[in-house]
């Protein structure tokens, strides 16, 4: 009786650590993304980011093309794996559908979590993520170039190029733009001429813009992309 008792606790202890260690992956590997994304965000609103962050969630892929990750062949489902270890698999105790038995329904998720390739993916994949943030407007070959205006009181336009980035756009339309019926990106264009704003100018064609919209009577607080994302 003595022995089962001593080994209830190491029993745990090995079923514990496989999860654990999937969590902590897939936590490590969205932190790093996370601060990928405030450097893509610099001159950006503290409320634009807070939103944005909230809508990324566990978008594991969602925020690596956001910081234009180079992606291999299956990053994509090693992504999708990590976003489920942070989600369901390594976090809280399994849900069997209707119609599906319970042992089969662990069986597939401990095959998951103790599986040695899954872990060595993710790990490689957690340190090539952690190698892209790392390099991000720390390359001296790809050097960064960021400026950010104010706009009357409660606009600005940001700009950011090089760094290991696309080059991005991100401006908010002030409140006397919009009484003035000023609501187009059009309309924040010709407060950065050409001859004054040169390098704004060459980039604006091919630059992933956003404007970052404030809540109004007609209109909610988003961030709406102007031109597609380019995959």
């Amino acid at each position: 009786m003595s022995e089962k008792r001593h080994l209830t606790p190491n029993w745990n202890l090995l079923t514990g650590l496989p999860r654990s260690s999937m969590l902590l992956l897939g936590y490590s590997v969205e932190m790093y993304l996370k601060a990928g994304l405030t450097k893509a965000y610099y001159g950006c609103s503290i409320e634009m980011f807070e939103r944005d962050v909230k809508r990324f969630g566990h978008n594991l892929f969602s925020l690596a093309k956001e910081i234009h990750f180079d992606f291999k062949n299956g990053d994509a489902d090693n992504f999708d794996g990590l976003k489920k270890m942070v989600l369901v698999d390594a976090r809280y105790p399994v849900l069997v559908p209707e119609g599906q038995s319970y042992s089969d329904v662990v069986n597939q998720r401990t095959r998951r979590i103790w599986s040695i390739e899954n872990f060595d993916d993710f790990y490689a994949l957690a340190e090539r993520v952690r190698e892209h943030v790392r390099a991000i407007d720390c390359d001296s070959n790809n050097s960064a170039i960021r400026h950010s205006w104010q706009v009357d009181q409660d606009g600005y336009l940001a700009f950011r190029v090089g760094g290991r980035l696309p080059p991005r756009i991100t401006y908010r339309l002030s409140s006397v733009q919009v009484g003035a019926g000023s609501t187009s990106l059009d309309d924040m264009k010709p407060l950065f001429p050409s001859n004054d704003y040169i390098l704004l100018n060459h980039y604006w064609g091919s630059a992933w813009i956003y404007e970052d919209c404030v809540k109004t009577e007609t209109r909610k607080a988003e961030t709406v992309r102007k031109i597609p994302l380019q995959e």
